[in-house]
């Protein structure tokens, strides 16, 4: 009786592993499939570029959404913004911003854990105001303020929220740049804060009971 059941378990142990190595061999065999998609933007071809933070990997479709390229090896990456040949990449895996050059293919990784200028707790969303590059430092409560070479200019500090928080795609902040002034939509505490340089003018409460549908994709 126990060697049946020890043949038993054998063949239903067997069976899942080959179920899982199948999985996996069309998973490679399908470069295009995705398990969680946390960023997109567009180049000035018209092509997709979609960012699966599982995977660690960035998906490149064309202009009629076929699946074009890849880019692979990035360790938890939460955002995404091309400029020209240029991908500015948050790689919160290994807290650091990658520099990706879609022409010579060849990456350059900025940063490393830490709380001094130039490190990163969680590097989330990325912006590009004038010829600067905004990264939100997530978890050290700030955003960074870099050269387009990813030297280091300022930082505009951020009211703190709850860090047991996790918000959706382990983004808390959204920021969008009007005439001179830094808007900040701070997911978690439900408000925006309004900056003026490093200082902040005002705090607007928002009251909705949702407010990721604030979050709207703004072109360059």
């Amino acid at each position: 009786m126990r060697k049946i059941f020890f043949i038993l378990s054998y063949a239903i142990l067997s069976l899942i592993a080959f179920s899982y190595e199948i999985i996996g061999k069309s998973y490679e065999e399908n470069p295009e499939n995705l398990l969680k998609t946390v960023s997109i933007d567009i180049d000035n071809s018209g092509n997709v570029y979609l960012v699966d933070y599982l995977s660690g990997k960035i998906v490149i479709l064309d202009e009629t959404y076929k699946y074009k390229d890849r880019i692979m090896g990035l360790n938890l990456p939460s955002a995404l913004i091309i400029e020209g040949n240029k991908g500015y990449i948050s790689e919160t895996g290994d807290n650091r911003v990658s520099i990706y050059d879609f022409e010579t293919k060849i990456k350059k990784s900025y940063g490393s854990a830490g709380m001094v200028q130039g490190k990163f707790n969680h590097p989330g969303n990325i912006y590009i105001i004038g010829n600067e590059i905004y990264v939100v430092d997530e978890e050290n409560f700030r955003i960074q303020v870099f050269s387009e070479k990813m030297e280091y200019i300022r930082e505009i500090m951020l009211p703190k929220y709850n860090k047991n928080h996790k918000s959706v795609y382990n983004n808390n902040y959204g920021l969008v740049e009007l005439q001179g002034k830094i808007y900040v939509l701070d997911i978690y505490n439900k408000c925006v804060y309004i900056y003026s340089g490093k200082k902040m003018e005002s705090k607007i409460n928002i009251p909705a009971s949702n407010v990721y549908d604030l979050i709207t994709y703004s072109g360059k």
